[in-house]
């Protein structure tokens, strides 16, 4: 049923390219991107349906013979989003095979290591390009990200339909089946749910970008309904997911957000005053109501342990490791490993970005990996400090809270781990990007007018 229904949307996603609807193709195909779901399991590629219905969407303007004019459009704003996927392939078919070694674990054999490395960063570098040359404008933006926001909405259907709800609205293949963990401090089974994004770690970063895309159109008084529904239902699953770094990400979200409007924040001190006073005073009732939930069961044994183990105990990461792991058995090309889960006796390489771009392509992935991020910081900073427009500097401080809180997220996370995650990464930079590009420029001809 599965590849039924997928053929089905490439096919919908197809034929809206080819009779002209590129808006509503391209906001199909942003809604599938963290959709986690293998519609052809049985070929070597690992490609999340989002990923074949960018291809599905590059075939169809390529039989229209629209593709290499609509993609002239100079690409330098994403420079460094080229440099890391070329350097991404290049190394995975040139060294996956080292991973050959005792002291490693990985999950795929290095020719599927090569496929499926191939295929993802091409699946990246395609959706850049037609990211580019389709929503140039902010109307499509706009769109774009509360289609994208609007996929919250499927995965909590997802989750719900684990636990009964909706189980005969929701196809088999949708319902996300729990992760059981066992946390012994309070003797509690808690089902952590990842709803169909693939891992209930990556919740949180999915969660954040929803709240950033949502909150921008909120501001920009653009879809509203549409964005405060997604905002609520982003929140449930970051609540089933039992991701403890859910609420400090939110947290880095909303200081730096603050810090940027540092200048208003006089004006709304007092409304954060209230709310901590409340918090405080219902924080018992807080935490025996909810001793049950996934997130907050695991705050509280992540308390204890805190108290009784310290750091590595609490965080279930043992950084010191991680890192005289890549200092003994990487080396300054990387592994080429796309799959690669552990490096010698430590989990660190699939739980931090930078270490996990050490281990996979050596100094150059975490050169490329910083450019990145500082790339797009530096790029919605430039219009936050010159932009005269109070919507276009909200919206620059938007991304600037969120890429700050991402980057935090990214310490104890890889998202370079499947084509979902990687899809996803790419949308929210590709949004920063076009953003800056279309309100900087705009403000440098009215400068120079």
């Amino acid at each position: 049923m599965i590849n039924f229904v997928a053929l089905i949307l490439l096919l919908w996603i197809f034929f809206l390219v080819v009779g002209g609807k590129h808006t509503s193709a391209l906001m199909m195909v942003v809604f599938l991107v963290p959709v986690h779901i293998i519609p052809f399991s049985k070929t070597e590629l690992l490609l999340n349906i989002g990923a074949y219905a960018v291809w599905a969407f590059w075939f169809a303007a390529k039989f229209n013979g629209e593709w290499k004019e609509r993609t002239r459009t100079s690409l330098v704003s994403v420079r460094p989003l080229h440099a890391l996927i070329w350097i991404g392939i290049i190394a995975g078919i040139i060294f996956s095979g080292q991973i050959h070694r005792a002291d490693t674990f990985t999950k795929a054999s290095p020719e599927r290591q090569i496929i499926n490395v191939t295929f993802f960063v091409m699946t990246a570098l395609v959706l850049v390009r037609i990211l580019t040359a389709y929503a140039a404008t902010p109307e499509v933006r706009y769109r774009l990200m509360a289609a994208f926001s609007a996929s919250s909405i499927l995965h909590l259907f997802t989750n719900l339909a684990s636990l009964g709800f909706f189980q005969y609205l929701v196809p088999d293949f949708l319902v996300s089946r729990p992760t059981i963990t066992y946390e012994r401090t309070f003797n509690l089974i808690i089902p952590r749910y990842a709803a169909r994004l693939g891992s209930y770690e990556f919740v949180a970063d999915f969660v954040l970008i929803v709240f950033a895309f949502s909150l921008i159109n909120l501001s920009r008084g653009r879809h509203r309904t549409i964005s405060m529904v997604s905002l609520g239902a982003s929140l449930i699953i970051g609540l089933m997911s039992g991701t403890r770094s859910l609420f400090i990400i939110i947290a880095i979200f909303i200081v730096m957000v603050m810090w940027y409007h540092r200048r208003r924040f006089a004006s709304v001190l007092k409304y954060l005053v209230v709310a901590a006073v409340g918090v405080a005073a219902l924080s018992p009732f807080i935490i025996s109501y909810f001793r049950n939930t996934p997130l907050f069961a695991r705050i509280m044994d992540t308390i204890y342990k805190y108290q009784t183990q310290g750091l590595v105990g609490a965080s279930n990461r043992n950084f010191e490791a991680g890192y005289l792991s890549l200092v003994d058995y990487g080396n300054v090309v990387g592994l080429g490993a796309y799959f690669l889960n552990t490096l010698g006796p430590s989990e660190i390489v699939s739980h931090n970005v930078l270490f996990a771009m050490y281990g996979k392509y050596g100094l150059f992935g975490i050169a490329f990996m910083l450019a990145l991020f500082y790339k797009a910081y530096s790029a919605a900073k430039k219009v936050r400090d010159a932009a005269q427009d109070r919507l276009a500097v909200a919206e620059a401080v938007f991304y600037l809270g969120l890429l700050f809180a991402l980057f935090a997220q990214e310490m104890k996370y890889s998202f370079i781990r499947d084509s979902s995650s990687i899809l996803v990464y790419t949308v929210m930079f590709m949004m920063v990007f076009l953003f800056a590009r279309g309100d900087h420029a705009a403000l440098m001809e009215r400068r120079t007018a």
